[in-house]
């Protein structure tokens, strides 16, 4: 990703977003807070007002069908679930810093850290797109316990930033990787996973991510996935280049010096949040997994 790029998957998940917001079947998964979070980084990120009118959103809902059928569901349920998972590891774990790494538009810190605000929140991304983002929290009330970090993570690791005191070392520590694993050969996976474990000081390291599940045939990516999506993500310059088989991740993650939590996939989302509200029926794209790690035994 190039410092003067803003990253075209963080505009559009923002975008497809709010096109969900405007479906009266799923309007919760995305909710009114997340809403006015979006609205104000795609604005920020266009120079401009931006809301989805009737024709835009019919044309975000054929793109959706002749790419990935469901992929706007399953951005807004994988959302909930990290935050979810991030409320209860505060709560139950005692976690008193949460550093999101590449956080593009995501409005997790922007929503919890008014709820939390003993803990540290941190998002740490390239400076195109967080330009776009500190902008947009310019218009929305903020607390001080909220930190933006423009970082080239190509020049500098999560590992720096903990020597230096930019992120402390002596408190439990959540590190999220939302949608960001697929981009990274394995060497740069080792040596990621490798940045968050690090030294961890005396504070524990939690670790949320999201991953692709690798086909019986090799091949990463959505099941439903049509030729459109790597048309477009090969013209994004963000193609999937990494995934595993859900059996291989708990070894994997031991041979990082990581133990496996648990983890939560398409299924798993669907009885959760679809299920209980009668709509089992509707499409969400299958693929992706959310996991939690931590760092030793």
């Amino acid at each position: 990703m190039r410092n003067d790029r803003l990253s075209a998957t963080a505009l559009l998940i923002a975008k497809s977003q709010l096109v969900l917001a405007h479906d009266p079947a799923l309007s919760w998964a995305v909710g009114p807070d997340r809403a006015r979070i979006y609205r104000a980084c795609v604005s920020a990120a266009l120079g401009r007002e931006w809301s989805p009118s009737a024709v835009t959103r019919t044309g975000y809902a054929i793109a959706e069908s002749l790419s990935v059928p469901g992929i706007y569901v399953h951005y807004a349920l994988r959302k909930l679930e990290i935050a979810r998972i991030v409320d209860a590891l505060i709560r139950e774990r005692g976690v008193g810093q949460v550093v999101v790494v590449a956080a593009g538009f995501d409005p997790l810190c922007a929503l919890l850290h008014p709820l939390h605000p003993a803990v540290r929140w941190y998002e740490i991304d390239h400076p195109a797109t967080q330009r776009h983002k500190r902008g947009a929290l310019s218009t929305l009330p903020t607390g001080d316990n909220l930190t933006l970090l423009p970082i080239d993570l190509t020049r500098e690791s999560l590992a720096d930033l903990f020597r230096d005191g930019r992120l402390r070392r002596d408190i439990a520590t959540l590190v999220i990787a939302e949608g960001i694993t697929m981009y990274l050969a394995d060497d740069r996976i080792r040596a990621f996973f490798g940045a968050v474990r690090g030294d961890a000081g005396d504070g524990a390291r939690h670790f949320v991510f999201t991953y692709m599940e690798r086909q019986p045939n090799g091949s990463i990516h959505f099941r439903s996935s049509t030729r459109l999506v790597a048309w477009w993500l090969a013209r994004t310059k963000e193609s999937f280049v990494w995934g595993i088989e859900a059996q291989r991740l708990p070894p994997y993650l031991a041979d990082l010096g990581f133990s496996f939590v648990g983890s939560w996939d398409a299924k798993r989302l669907r009885d959760e949040y679809l299920v209980p509200r009668q709509l089992a029926d509707r499409t969400t794209a299958v693929g992706e997994t959310i996991a939690l790690a931590m760092a030793g035994s």
